[in-house]
């Protein structure tokens, strides 16, 4: 068991036999899920933004400016396609792998063997709530059957 800092497990409201279904389930409702949920998503214009404060890609910005400044515009073009595959690539390059991590985000859940009501149980990591009593040793893992 692993009480919060500070806190007893009497002040918890916890004994050998771990919490009851009413009270999980009022725990979940005041302290909600235990996961971190969705990552927040940007909108296009806003990642590509964010891309742009890049140290590389400000300098060139800036490399760019002088270019056109002094009138070198076959050298402002280069640089501006430089920046163009710079931003564009690193926005595709990690948006195709944060939907890959996503998808294996779905495919996996981790679990942990609880004390509930005084009998064992696998729960999966997002309801467990303050108070919670836990075993030692860790829950089966499984390992997918691939067709060969």
């Amino acid at each position: 068991m692993c009480p919060q800092p500070g806190r007893k497990p009497q002040e918890l409201g916890v004994d050998e036999k771990g919490l009851g279904a009413s009270e999980v389930q009022a725990r979940q409702q005041e302290y909600g899920s235990n996961d971190l949920g969705p990552k927040e998503k940007m909108g296009f214009f806003m990642e590509i933004l964010q891309r742009c404060r890049n140290p590389l890609v400000i300098l060139l910005l800036v490399l760019c400016g002088v270019s056109i400044g002094t009138g070198d515009i076959p050298s402002a073009v280069v640089v501006s396609a430089m920046i163009f595959l710079s931003v564009f690539l690193a926005y595709f390059q990690e948006h195709r792998s944060n939907k890959a991590v996503e998808a294996l985000r779905d495919m996996v859940q981790t679990n942990s063997i609880l004390i509930r009501e005084g009998k064992e149980e696998e729960i999966p990591m997002a309801e467990i709530v303050p108070g919670t009593s836990s075993c030692s040793r860790p829950a089966r893992s499984y390992r997918p059957i691939l067709d060969c």
